[in-house]
């Protein structure tokens, strides 16, 4: 049955610019576009997100957003793009923990390198000091 559903991603109390990038950075790399609102199967839409996109893959779109406990949700109707939603989830959680990694070691004075191949990002951190 078509419905939206929410599902908790394994993100605790993030930077919301860092996230807000990260999901465009996903939309880019997913040919995809930002958009207001999502809807389902039978045309209900949904707003209010912090950010949403809709790509080839998930034409009915993906909404992110920030529960009250500090977690991330994913909102969108998984009905025959069930898969595709997974996929945006892990990568999204993929991608922000690799930005939040990096950011986090520049920080402390770490010159960080970032190489990815297929599904994998590699972070080299180097300290000259």
């Amino acid at each position: 049955m078509s419905h939206f559903s929410l599902n908790r991603v394994n993100i605790k109390n993030p930077d919301l610019d860092l996230l807000r990038s990260t999901v465009l950075q996903l939309a880019r790399e997913m040919n995809g576009e930002v958009v207001s609102e999502i809807r389902d199967y039978y045309g209900r839409t949904r707003s209010g997100f912090l950010v949403a996109v809709k790509t080839p893959d998930l034409p009915w779109g993906v909404g992110v957003k920030m529960a009250d406990d500090g977690s991330v949700e994913v909102v969108a109707d998984r009905w025959a793009h069930g898969s595709a939603v997974k996929a945006f989830e892990q990568r999204l959680v993929q991608l922000y923990t690799a930005k939040a990694l990096g950011m986090a070691l520049a920080s402390l004075g770490y010159q960080v390198e970032t190489h990815e191949e297929k599904e994998t990002i590699m972070l080299r951190a180097v300290s000259y000091a």
